[in-house]
């Protein structure tokens, strides 16, 4: 009787070792064909995320007024770099900050744009998320106009001088 039960014992483990070493074999061979299809997936899809990025930013720069406002500024900024030579690292804190302010006016637009999808009629809740992504824009952007005074305030003191 008890070599029975050890007959049984070592074949359950057997079989369960089987399971396993398929199971474990199945997994790894779906998650070569996974990784396989995001590669060959990746390989023409970047175009068609390359065209869906620019039909958005198009899209914005199209109808929302703040980002052409901001992208006004960033020409604005460019022109003053270059006309007082504002130097290499003066220059790239203010072309960072500029993007920031359009990167978040651009989550904002898309904020904006998912609420009214979701609730089409005003919400309270809805209006709190709408006017918090506004506000993260309104801190950056007066981020932008601190920075932007203590870097050029001494090129246009001198230029007036």
């Amino acid at each position: 009787m008890k070599l029975i039960r050890i007959s049984i014992s070592f074949l359950w483990i057997i079989y369960i070792n089987f399971i396993v070493i398929n199971f474990n074999f199945w997994v790894n061979c779906k998650i070569i064909i996974f990784v396989k299809n995001l590669i060959m997936a990746t390989r023409h899809s970047f175009s068609k995320s390359l065209q869906c990025a620019c039909k958005g930013f198009l899209g914005v720069l199209k109808n929302e007024r703040n980002f052409q406002i901001e992208i006004v500024a960033l020409l604005v900024n460019v022109f003053l770099i270059v006309f007082w030579k504002v130097s290499a690292i003066e220059s790239i804190i203010i072309l960072l900050i500029c993007f920031l302010v359009l990167s978040a006016e651009l989550f904002n637009s898309a904020i904006e744009k998912f609420c009214d999808f979701v609730h089409p009629n005003h919400h309270q809740v809805i209006g709190y998320v709408k006017d918090v992504a506004a506000a993260a824009v309104l801190i950056l952007a007066f981020s932008s106009l601190v920075i932007g005074l203590i870097i050029y305030l001494p090129y246009f003191i001198e230029f007036i001088n």
